[in-house]
């Protein structure tokens, strides 16, 4: 089995980039997991290049976040990925990853559509299958993904396609748009007057407390009801902020900006 056999700058692209992997509900970051885990077999490199090319024709933003990773090799060690006949890839917005709701709604006729075309061109060559891990409980250690495999004759097994399903469109998913897919600002790239953080005061700060009172954040007891809203930004607006982020997987900056606000439905 050969290591991937594409160009330099492709490799840190796809497999040196930092990967997140999400156990017992806690971020842990795992830089250059693919590679201390092993090589992946030389056949994924035209399917591969395919993908970004048909990822970016679409404007779709992506990691690969799995191959012969030292986290499968714990996880189950006959799998596909152990032996360098599966790769992992997700969506990624703002740089960070995306929920099954905004998969379906947003990405998922496109991104189905794109992996139907690697389907057709791969299926009888490579035995390529793959699946939406997006809408399937087994994507729960390292999130929302899709997953691809290729036959074990490319690793060194016997031959045969992994899945023989065909994978079926969400019921709850949206047209393609390319424009609602554009990665907003970050909270630091955001207008400073538009983000609600720290010393913030007034009625904005009100309207955010509450929907996290709400959402059964913890507040403190400040306030004429002593439940935390008293329209006042403090360290117990900011750690609740921190909470609701970290739940939802964005970027966790305490600060109010317009990703954190479209999570919390305040635009």
């Amino acid at each position: 089995m050969k290591k991937i056999i594409i160009t330099e700058s492709q490799y840190k692209r796809l497999f040196k980039e930092e990967m997140v992997y999400n156990i017992d509900g806690d971020i842990d970051f795992k830089g250059n997991e693919l590679s201390n885990g092993g090589p992946v077999s030389d056949q994924w490199t035209s399917i591969l290049n395919d993908l970004d090319d048909l990822l970016d024709e679409a404007g779709i933003r992506y990691k690969i976040t799995a191959g012969n990773d030292k986290f499968h090799k714990r996880a189950n060690p006959k799998s596909r990925h152990a032996i360098g006949c599966a790769v992992d890839f997700a969506i990624r917005r703002s740089g960070t990853g995306i929920r099954k709701s905004v998969f379906n709604k947003k990405y998922a006729s496109k991104v189905f559509e794109v992996m139907q075309k690697l389907v057709n061109k791969y299926s009888s060559s490579h035995d390529f299958s793959w699946l939406d891990e997006y809408n399937r409980g087994t994507g729960h250690s390292t999130g929302g993904h899709i997953h691809m495999s290729i036959g074990r004759q490319f690793c060194g097994g016997t031959k045969g396609k992994e899945i023989k399903s065909t994978q079926k469109l969400p019921s709850d998913a949206g047209k393609f748009n390319s424009d609602d897919i554009k990665d907003t600002p970050t909270s630091t790239s955001s207008n400073s007057s538009d983000l609600i953080k720290m010393g913030s005061k007034g009625d904005k700060v009100v309207e955010l407390q509450t929907k996290l009172k709400s959402l059964n954040y913890d507040l403190g007891d400040t306030g004429d009801n002593e439940d935390g809203i008293d329209g006042v930004f403090g360290s117990n607006t900011q750690k609740a902020v921190r909470k609701f982020q970290t739940d939802k997987k964005i970027r966790v900056d305490g600060i109010v900006g317009p990703e954190t606000k479209e999570e919390l439905g305040l635009v």
